[in-house]
């Protein structure tokens, strides 16, 4: 139900400002659907405003984002005693 709401919304949305003929979908719209996408299974069947193809881009697209966000912090200190050379006594 969520999600056959979620997409009446987006378009009710855009025909009321008279934007665009073809929806364009926010962030947030996106984020549910990767959600959705992963939690229901047949949620293709559900998807009527957009392909299945385009959901899947949009999951694909916010992991590489995750990720590159993720390697953007760096690599995490290395404890002292891993530091040590084999054999070696940390002080």
């Amino acid at each position: 139900m969520l999600a056959l709401e979620s997409q009446l919304a987006s378009c009710k949305d855009q025909i009321e400002q008279k934007k665009l003929s073809k929806p364009k979908f926010h962030p947030a719209f996106r984020l549910l659907w990767v959600v959705i996408s992963e939690v229901l299974e047949g949620w293709e069947d559900l998807a009527k405003v957009m392909k299945p193809a385009t959901v899947k881009r949009w999951h694909s697209d916010s992991f590489r984002a995750y990720w590159k966000w993720k390697s953007k912090l760096g690599r995490p200190p290395t404890d002292s005693e891993m530091q040590a050379e084999p054999g070696e006594s940390c002080p």
